[in-house]
């Protein structure tokens, strides 16, 4: 191959290379990060660190949860730990609270009842008051809040529950 063959095709090798460059531009080294935790951050603190490790920050929705306070990053994705090129987004879950759930009917239960039902429904017995009643002793009579309310999941529902019948003095 003569000299001018071989100036020809690394010219048009480097004119390739030159206007692939141009129209595609990517850096030729790539520069990885490791996400970092955000779980459990405030968002702003979440996309402000997401931005300071070299990510892209998304807020991609908002749900109820029982561990995460509200306005917390509640997921993350990808996790912590993964390794991601420079500037690629990180999707953030943000937490609505603690989910709302309906005070069962407790009402005619004997009180260790009413706290597995309680108990399933993920809320907690709260105060236990006692009334006199025509129910036999330990069957609930009301609770607060009443039954159907909504309320957020662990909160304490307060017991009124039966004393059983006042005697009567002759």
């Amino acid at each position: 191959m003569s000299r001018l063959a071989l100036l020809a095709v690394l010219g048009a090798v480097a004119a390739g290379v030159l206007v692939t460059w141009l129209l595609f531009p990517s850096p030729l080294v790539v520069d990885e990060h490791t996400v970092p935790a955000v779980r459990g951050m405030p968002l702003a603190d979440a996309l402000r660190a997401l931005q300071d490790s070299g990510f892209r920050g998304r807020e991609v929705g908002r749900l109820p949860d029982p561990e995460a306070a509200a306005g917390t990053v509640a997921w993350q994705l990808p996790v912590a730990g993964s390794v991601l090129p420079d500037s690629a987004v990180v999707r953030v879950t943000v937490s609505s609270g603690r989910p709302s759930v309906l005070v069962p009917e407790l009402g005619d239960l004997d009180i260790a009842t009413a706290g597995e039902v309680l108990q399933a429904a993920g809320l907690v017995i709260g105060a236990v008051d006692t009334q006199w009643a025509a129910d036999p002793p330990g069957i609930v009579l009301h609770s607060r809040p009443e039954p159907g309310k909504a309320v957020r999941s662990g909160d304490t529902v307060q017991l009124i529950v039966s004393r059983g019948p006042r005697e009567r003095r002759p």
